[in-house]
């Protein structure tokens, strides 16, 4: 079962096809508006190499000098172009790709990633 409460973009990166998917966001963030109840919770099902992918804005909001954001097409170039490394290192070759990108530009978020991988 899959719900996001008000986190976004989750990509779901399925290895057959190599092809990455947005999936859609339930409603605001958890603890926003008392009481609140969630519906629409998604069913996933994972074939090996798949993946769910959730980052916070830090990553793809992140800017190069020329105030251009790194954005969320090229996190998926990456994970596309690197789907058989282990969670771990395609977090890192992400973040890598990243730094290299803002050059100098001082980060000013938080970068925090999840990447659930089914081997």
């Amino acid at each position: 079962m899959f719900l996001s409460a008000g986190h976004g973009p989750v990509l779901l990166f399925r290895a057959k096809g190599i092809r990455i998917q947005k999936l859609p966001i339930h409603g605001p963030p958890i603890g926003v508006i008392p009481d609140l109840t969630y519906e629409g919770w998604d069913r996933l099902r994972f074939k090996q190499g798949d993946m769910l992918i959730a980052f916070t804005d830090g990553f793809f909001e992140w800017t190069n000098p020329e105030r251009q954001p790194f954005g969320v097409e090229q996190i998926c170039k990456i994970i596309k172009r690197c789907p058989t490394l282990s969670a771990a290192e395609i977090i890192q070759q992400i973040h890598n790709e990243l730094v290299l990108y803002v050059r100098n530009v001082p980060q000013t978020d938080d970068l925090t990633v999840l990447i659930i991988k089914k081997n």
